[in-house]
């Protein structure tokens, strides 16, 4: 519980004192690239806890160690570029200058860690799914490279580190965020966990950019992107905290992907990035360079085979559904059980044929009525009892909790009663109340 409290602190005071440091340097208190880099090195304080839940969690330790990593490796570039940008704003390694060399090296060893935490061996994935989510990830990765290239490289110029940047940057997103998505083994904090390593791939990848095109024609946004890289990094550290310590998966196989997971949201922002920074550039230089426009057809094709992957999953999908349903048809046409649904009130929302053949109870008199009215009035009180615990009869006088709960009814609406037992099949997370099984036994 300590732990907890001091983890809760550290994320309500980080993003503060980030914002003022931040707030300082725009305003030219201090230099922004120092305010900047103070502001990121904030991130290294959920390392800690990351780090911590490592070494405490020996099933996570695969995951966080790497994460743990990442974090203190962008954190500990992002502040070495800032300083340098500050204290030897010319000093160079190689043709580089040292403060776009720092924060490069660190992104080709952050990106390595995040993945090494993330790519974590779970279920093997059905390969249409794993195609699929390949395929996303290269969108977003065509995506981001497309759009980098239209809104600054090609306004300024190919330059090496940026363009290095660029591209690692953009592999880093499409990789981070598929298997954010399709995760396997710990999937929620998986989900989290990826969201915050590509918030930091692409905050660190940022500061690159703007530091190496700081100084250029047709670019002034230094101060700015410096802010936002910043503090997309140290939000980016909050989420990979949060997704490694609080976040909890429920036990038991991982989870199937869905074939609706197309639809996830966060997979079309690249796609409306892309087409703003098309329209911006239409309308300024009213075309596009062979660059860009061999970018764009490399996205369109792989996004349209991506939707054709999509299609074809569920499809199949589609009748794997029906060839289950046919066979619960036929089963529950065929059976000699008596089954009912309730609801949440334990009235008769459906009841299997077997009830017309056995107790000649029709659905007109059945559906929509409470269960309880089929019963004899001795045995409602103790039948109510039984179903009301979800699929145990412990508080119910004269039941068992696998053998159920004796009960007698009457074959319709008149006629001697008969001996049955009541066994309830359903679960908690069943959509309806439960499914009843009503079996006969003189």
């Amino acid at each position: 519980m300590v732990g907890e409290a001091r983890g809760v602190r550290l994320a309500a005071a980080l993003p503060l004192v980030a914002v003022s440091l931040l707030a300082a340097g725009l305003t030219g208190v201090v230099p922004m690239a120092l305010a900047g880099a103070l502001a990121a090195l904030g991130s290294a304080g959920f390392a800690v806890p990351v780090a911590r839940t490592a070494v405490t969690d020996p099933a996570l330790r695969r995951m966080a160690a790497p994460l743990a990593a990442g974090l203190l490796i962008t954190a500990l570039s992002a502040a070495g570029a800032g300083l340098a940008a500050t204290v030897a704003p010319r000093a160079l390694a190689g043709d580089v200058r040292l403060a776009v060399e720092i924060p490069l090296v660190g992104l080709f060893f952050a990106v390595g860690a995040y993945l090494l935490g993330l790519l974590v061996p779970g279920r093997r994935l059905d390969p249409l799914v794993a195609a699929r989510a390949w395929l996303e990830g290269a969108s977003i990765a065509i995506c981001t490279l497309y759009t980098v290239w239209l809104l600054l490289i090609s306004q300024t110029g190919v330059r090496g580190a940026g363009l290095t940047a660029a591209m690692l940057t953009s592999v880093g997103l499409g990789t981070t965020v598929a298997s954010a998505l399709h995760g396997t083994r710990f999937p929620r904090r998986r989900y989290w966990s990826g969201l915050g390593a590509a918030l930091s791939i692409a905050g660190l990848g940022a500061l690159v950019l703007t530091l190496d095109y700081q100084g250029t024609p047709h670019y002034e946004g230094t101060p700015l992107v410096l802010a936002v890289s910043a503090l997309a990094m140290l939000g980016a550290a909050a989420l990979v905290w949060y997704g490694t310590t609080w976040v909890t998966d429920v036990p038991g196989p991982g989870r199937a992907d869905a074939p609706g997971s197309s639809g996830y949201p966060l997979l079309a922002l690249p796609l409306v990035g892309s087409a703003l920074a098309t329209g911006y550039q239409l309308i300024q230089q009213h075309h596009l360079d062979p660059t860009a426009m061999v970018l764009a057809a490399a996205g369109v094709v792989i996004v349209t085979i991506r939707q054709m992957l999509v299609t074809m999953t569920l499809r199949r999908y589609a009748d794997q559904l029906a060839v289950q349903g046919r066979q619960l048809r036929t089963l529950v046409v065929g059976s000699d059980d008596v089954a009912l649904v309730l609801d949440e009130d334990l009235v008769v929302r459906w009841q299997s044929p077997a009830a017309a053949r056995q107790f000649a109870l029709s659905d007109q008199d059945v559906v929509g009525q409470p269960a309880t009215a089929l019963l004899h009035p001795d045995d409602a009180q103790r039948c109510t009892a039984y179903l009301a615990e979800t699929g145990t009869a412990a508080s119910a006088p004269g039941g068992t909790p696998n053998g159920g709960a004796p009960a007698r009814i009457r074959p319709g609406r008149a006629g001697r009663w008969w001996s049955t037992c009541a066994t309830s099949a359903s679960t908690a997370t069943s959509p309806a109340r439960c499914g009843r099984t009503c079996s006969p036994t003189g």
